[in-house]
């Protein structure tokens, strides 16, 4: 891991003391659609009670159903009291020409931007405005999550699953995993970073951006 103090995430972080909450099987989901511009993003929120946090998993394929490692990584997160919403940044249209051209999944600043847009939608929920955030992304939207970052102070962690060479996240506590690492390892280390990150940040809670 880069940005945070750990040479790799797949060594050093299992065994982490941080204090485990209770797993809660009382998850509610929700299918949204969040406009951005001309575009509508769809999504899948999954609301356990009484969230620590809330960590915006995001994909770049464009499909019409939720990335299924994805929804794997959000459910486990819900199960240990974190909101995750799991959200396609291209329509189905623009993953259609991207299937050809590639640019809008390269397209970095146009992504952190649907990033930011996505951010501001979850700030005008009464049960998801007042939480801190996290982020994970994976392959082509790690580049696009690290960026948006920089200029959102509303997120408090980052997790990246990609063997792509990125610089870190700054300011931000960022958890690196390679690409190679299993669905569940993958997992696990997520749910514990964001355990950690976003319950320091619940307690501590900075200043947020204005909607």
């Amino acid at each position: 891991m880069r940005g945070s103090g750990l040479p790799c995430a797949s060594t050093a972080w299992h065994g982490c003391c941080s204090q485990r909450r209770s797993m809660s099987d009382d998850i509610q989901t929700e299918t949204v659609v969040i406009p951005v511009g001309n575009a509508r993003l769809s999504g899948v929120l999954f609301l356990p009670p009484r969230p620590l946090g809330i960590v915006v998993l995001i994909d770049v394929s464009g499909s019409t159903l939720p990335n299924p490692s994805h929804v794997f990584v959000a459910r486990a997160l819900a199960r240990f009291g974190l909101t995750a919403l799991v959200i396609n940044l291209l329509t189905a249209s623009e993953a259609t020409i991207d299937a050809h051209t590639a640019w809008l999944r390269g397209d970095t600043r146009l992504l952190a931007e649907r990033i930011a847009a996505a951010r501001r939608w979850l700030a005008t929920r009464p049960d998801t405005e007042d939480l801190p955030l996290g982020l994970f992304a994976a392959d082509a939207g790690a580049a696009a999550a690290l960026s948006a970052i920089q200029d959102e102070p509303g997120f408090a962690a980052i997790v990246c699953w990609t063997d792509e060479k990125h610089a870190d996240g700054g300011r931000v506590p960022t958890l690196f995993v390679t690409a190679s690492e299993p669905l569940d390892a993958v997992t696990d280390l997520a749910v514990r970073w964001f355990e950690q990150q976003l319950g320091s940040a619940w307690r501590s809670p900075p200043s947020r951006p204005s909607p």
